[in-house]
């Protein structure tokens, strides 16, 4: 071979592509590229991932807050015991705060026999009371009764009685009478008033357990110091 025939084998030889090299880059680009696309979706999956922790965190979180609110604004019960002249008698539960009325209502309101006026209406109740709704031949029966037993003694009999006893009756003092009494201010002094006022005189010591206000502990520490 001449040596110009081989310096024309080296220039096709050089002008030949070289197709392991062109082969090598391809594989190359398309690694890299793959790559760019894998990062691309780890990184999606990765804020999506978060968003979707913090999305859960915040929606917890609401539905703690409304529980909380919920249970802080439900108002707390009480249990009531109403008897006499009402559709259903029973025990019933009310939201604290309730009335008398709301009371009634709950056994299913007053019979036709009931008197509205045995009651007042409007008084707020508390927990453990009982409620006794008479009706009106029951009512005029206890004042008649309460007013028969006050006449029919003696002028000053009551007040000679008491004060020689030593004891205050419970069925015709008067406020300030009943505040000498220990435990008892002028509120409880105002109830038992009023009960006498709605239901008439008190039958035995024991029924001013009846007294909103008044339960078995306050009426055997006065037991020795009231009378009927």
């Amino acid at each position: 071979m001449s040596f110009q025939d081989y310096v024309d084998e080296l220039d096709r030889n050089e002008k030949k592509p070289n197709y392991r090299n062109i082969a090598m880059i391809g594989a190359a680009v398309i690694l890299v590229v793959g790559l760019g696309f894998a990062l691309m979706g780890y990184l999606n999956s990765a804020e999506a991932s978060s968003f979707e922790v913090v999305r859960e965190d915040q929606d917890a979180e609401q539905i703690n807050g409304e529980a909380d609110s919920e249970t802080e604004s439900a108002p707390s019960q009480i249990c009531v015991y109403v008897t006499g002249h009402v559709a259903n008698p029973g025990i019933v539960y009310l939201d604290e705060g309730a009335r008398v009325a709301d009371a009634i209502e709950a056994c299913g309101g007053m019979t036709e026999a009931a008197s509205i006026e045995s009651l007042n209406l409007a008084r707020v109740v508390v927990d453990g009371e009982q409620i006794q709704v008479q009706s009106a031949e029951e009512l005029k029966a206890a004042n008649d009764a309460a007013a028969s037993s006050a006449s029919s003694a003696p002028a000053g009999a009551d007040a000679s009685s008491q004060a020689a006893s030593g004891k205050v009756n419970i069925n015709t003092a008067e406020s300030s009478e009943l505040q000498t009494l220990s435990g008892v201010g002028e509120s409880k002094a105002k109830k038992i008033i009023d009960y006498r006022q709605t239901n008439g005189s008190f039958k035995s010591i024991e029924d001013l357990a009846n007294v909103s206000g008044i339960g078995e502990k306050t009426v055997e520490s006065l037991r020795d110091s009231i009378c009927i």
